[in-house]
């Protein structure tokens, strides 16, 4: 089901802070995604997926494309507009990931969870005034919490305010999860030797760093005249183990998708 917009705070936020004018540029945005594979027992593979795309991208059969050779079973989306959650449905992607719960907006902060295998408890939820979406997928005999996070740019003291919010809020939500499998994803405006993603591998493993090769730039994704970076995580709980990360294309994009491919640690030492 998807919700029409977002609450008032957050458009007076996002009114002067969408993603590419928090970042310094006025180009339209694109897709940043990060996808995962879970082997579950003799299942087979299993594959969760983190996809972040605007309004501003016009590419939506390009970017569908990408999605549907990246064959992930859970998808995190980001910058969920009502025109983008429109092709979506044009192009089949909700009745292929059925089990989803969308919030749209007309900013950078609409969100999804979007799955083709059974994920319950999907709801939004809301820290530092933006739309987050988590669920639980069932895996073998073990729920794995998904977490889809995007934080505030830390562009201004009032954007990094609200930056420092969320982040300590998804560092608790964290840590409250004890012994629970999880994966959080998603675009975490951190680069990863920030204070908040140096915190989090004290919490849970970075699937790029475990099985990523060179540096994972995720953004500009050759748009802008910029210095290349990371700004996309997948972060995993410590019993799930990371067979392999890659960057994908982006397509239309100012970010990269990152995919990683994650088994539980019972399944991983087979």
């Amino acid at each position: 089901m998807a919700d029409r917009g977002v609450r008032r705070a957050c458009q007076a936020l996002a009114a002067v802070c969408g993603v590419g004018d928090a970042r310094g540029v006025s180009l339209p945005l694109g897709a940043a995604s990060a996808a995962a594979t879970i082997r579950a027992g003799d299942d087979g593979p299993h594959t969760a997926g983190c996809q972040r795309k605007p309004a501003g991208n016009d590419t939506p059969e390009a970017l569908a494309a990408e999605l549907e050779r990246i064959d992930a079973d859970v998808y995190f989306l980001q910058e969920l507009s009502p025109e983008w959650d429109d092709q979506f449905e044009r192009l089949g992607f909700w009745r292929r990931y059925p089990f989803n719960r969308r919030i749209n907006g007309e900013d950078a902060f609409g969100a999804a969870i979007a799955a083709r295998v059974p994920v319950h408890d999907l709801e939004v939820f809301w820290s530092a005034d933006l739309p987050q979406v988590r669920g639980v997928l069932r895996l073998d005999d073990r729920d794995v919490e998904l977490v889809n996070i995007h934080l505030l740019p830390p562009r201004t003291l009032d954007y990094t305010g609200y930056y420092h919010k969320g982040a300590e809020a998804l560092l608790d939500i964290v840590r409250r999860f004890g012994s629970r499998s999880f994966i959080v994803a998603g675009d975490f405006n951190s680069t990863p030797d920030s204070d908040f993603a140096t915190r989090m591998r004290d919490l849970a493993d970075d699937a790029w760093e475990a099985s990523g090769r060179g540096f994972g730039f995720t953004w500009p994704n050759g748009m802008f005249q910029v210095p290349p970076i990371r700004l996309d995580h997948v972060f995993v709980s410590r019993d799930l183990g990371v067979l392999g990360a890659r960057v994908g294309e982006g397509a239309g994009s100012d970010h990269r998708p990152v995919v990683a491919d994650l088994a539980r640690r019972a399944a991983f030492a087979r």
